[in-house]
């Protein structure tokens, strides 16, 4: 009972520790036209409080961010903030028409979400039409405390350092008039494509690029998740002679991965996180060739870990 009693104490001690290192940061976005000069011309954008690109987040990992978005520009809108886990907070991620309905001109939104177990250096951006391409800013996650635990790197190379190429080291005609392809399978028929998944299941995706316009990779990027890539290779995926290649020791966490030109890349992630999740070639203009699809997770057997009901205030179509 001694010992119980001397560690309580202790305990709630860690306890406001942890509360008290945690924050919440809020900030006021608003949505406006900008005129600004470029190449000695003028140009009117969209873009966020006056600035391009727009302002930067700084938060530390389990801080609670609190947005609130101000549409005075003249389109639909919504913000997405690409890498966040956004864990139970799935009506917070973004997508247009995937967890919300577009923030018309004139209206307003607020996203909050809890920022769990990340650092680094993300970014938010628009998630609607191609208003990304101005309306962008970083996003920051610091440690709770001290710093980043980066190692020292053994060496460095490539563009890091002064022996950049002054030529391509390898030539390909990007426009050679005899590429051709089957229009037909150029543009995806309309429909809605989800996949549903089970709660903390483990998911094991194969992206395949053998496309009939081979001189683009595309980097395929998971709402609501950060994945392991256990290899990437070139021609068509061999679930036999390739499995032998993954690396299950210490793969590379990422959020986007670049399916490479004629080539495949494979995941697995393990779907804990409740909610509608859009994936989709980061390129913007692939999306309507088909290049985006949705996971349905489940939610899990408690309240605790389900989806939250959507806020009262999410925008309605």
């Amino acid at each position: 009972m001694k010992l119980f009693m001397l560690f309580l104490p202790w305990s709630f001690a860690l306890l406001a520790s942890s509360f008290a290192s945690a924050s919440v940061v809020e900030r006021t976005f608003k949505v406006q036209n900008l005129t600004i000069k470029r190449l000695c011309n003028e140009r009117v954008i969209v873009a966020v409080n006056g600035k391009f690109p727009g302002p930067n987040i700084n938060v530390r990992e389990g801080d609670t961010v609190i947005v609130h978005l101000l549409n005075e520009g003249p389109y639909d809108i919504t913000i997405h903030w690409h890498g966040v886990f956004q864990l139970f907070s799935a009506w917070a991620d973004g997508p247009e028409y995937v967890t919300q309905c577009t923030i018309s001109p004139g209206n307003k939104y607020t996203y909050k979400f809890n920022v769990t177990q990340q650092e680094g250096t993300l970014w938010w951006h628009a998630h609607a039409s191609v208003l990304r391409a101005t309306v962008h800013g970083a996003f920051i996650i610091h440690p709770r405390s001290g710093l980043f635990p980066f190692p020292k790197p053994y060496k460095q190379s490539g563009v890091y350092t002064a022996d950049f190429p002054d030529n391509p080291p390898v030539m390909f005609d990007f426009t050679n008039p005899n590429i051709s392809f089957n229009t037909n399978l150029l543009f995806a028929p309309k429909s809605t494509k989800a996949k549903k998944l089970k709660f903390n299941s483990t998911v094991e995706v194969v992206f395949q690029n053998t496309a009939f316009i081979a001189v683009q990779n595309h980097p395929i990027h998971i709402h609501g998740f950060s994945f392991h890539v256990l290899a990437q290779g070139f021609g068509n995926f061999n679930s036999t002679t390739d499995s032998t290649k993954f690396n299950l020791v210490n793969p590379q966490l990422r959020n986007t991965i670049a399916v490479p030109v004629g080539g495949w890349a494979v995941i697995r992630f393990q779907a804990n996180n409740p909610g509608v999740w859009f994936v989709h070639c980061h390129v913007e203009d692939h999306v309507p060739w088909g290049l985006d699809m949705a996971f349905e997770v489940d939610n899990g057997p408690t309240s605790s870990t389900s989806l939250p009901q959507p806020p009262y205030d999410l925008p309605i179509c």
